[in-house]
């Protein structure tokens, strides 16, 4: 379940098992979107037995944790018992990045663009934004894969 969670965190340059975060100043200091599939399985099931005519034409999106990138370092620092690296994301970074089309390099740069931005679209257009999520805090989400 949480290997997901794991997954997309590594997705962003945030590896606990390595205990690096891989952030500039501002995605430092910025939320990114966290879903765990408890959560996704949980407003699914909501959605699979509502009234059809109560979900025609809409559009869901579930995010469990929005923590900012200094966040998940003290997380990391806490689970790993020891300060957690913090990696500068140059531009330098981005445009190598950018370029690394066998490490779906143009995603990423995407998603860490809309990081330092702050400008994610969970909540526009309309979206049925979940906030309804009562499961495991992040920490212990992210213990069961440290």
């Amino acid at each position: 379940m949480a290997d997901h969670v794991v997954m997309l965190i590594s997705f962003v340059g945030c590896d606990l098992k390595q205990n690096v975060v891989w952030a500039n100043k501002k995605q430092l200091a910025k939320g990114f979107p966290v879903t765990t599939m408890d959560h996704i399985a949980h407003v699914l099931n909501r959605i699979a037995i509502a009234d059809p005519q109560s979900i025609k034409n809409t559009s869901h999106s579930v995010v469990t944790f929005w923590p900012t990138g200094q966040e998940v370092a003290d997380l990391y620092s806490k689970i790993n018992g020891k300060p957690a690296q913090v990696q500068d994301f140059t531009s330098k970074d981005r445009e190598e990045l950018r370029a690394d089309k066998e490490a779906f390099g143009l995603p990423k740069v995407g998603y860490r663009d809309h990081w330092e931005n702050g400008d994610w679209e969970y909540e526009s257009g309309g979206k049925v934004y979940d906030k309804t999520y009562s499961g495991p805090g992040i920490e212990e989400v992210a213990r069961r894969y440290a």
